[in-house]
């Protein structure tokens, strides 16, 4: 579930930013370079190659080519390169939010377990008191 999550946050950001759909079938430049951007993100948050491939409908080795692509884009494309700095910075704020989120919801179910541990002692104490 969390790896659909990250892949679903960064390929909203990568859209918006890219202007387009990285799941169409479009075999445009500037829709590759996104899909290019997508997965060097994604391979630097340790997914593997074949679930990348498998969320964008790929075969892996098209993965394979836009890993080993990416590097250079971004190099030789001033314009690709403001682009994946942008996506880059956004996800790990988006990722960042979902981990405070998640936190703060561990943090309220143990805060609701201490309060029922303490109404049972509180409990427990006047049923101590009432014995003779």
């Amino acid at each position: 579930m969390e790896e659909n999550l990250d892949m679903s946050n960064l390929m909203a950001i990568v859209n918006e930013v890219f202007e387009i759909d990285i799941l169409s079938r479009s075999t445009k430049r500037y829709v590759a370079n996104g899909r290019k951007v997508f997965t060097k993100l994604l391979i630097r948050k340790g997914y593997n190659l074949s679930d990348i491939a498998r969320f964008l409908g790929k075969d892996h080795t098209t993965i394979i080519y836009y890993r080993d692509d990416v590097d250079a884009l971004l190099k030789y494309t001033p314009n690709v390169l403001n682009k994946y700095l942008i996506i880059k910075d956004r996800f790990l704020k988006v990722e960042g939010k979902i981990m405070m989120s998640l936190t703060e919801r561990k943090l309220q179910a143990s805060i609701d377990g201490l309060n029922i541990e303490v109404e049972r002692l509180l409990l427990e104490n006047i049923r101590l008191r009432a014995e003779p």
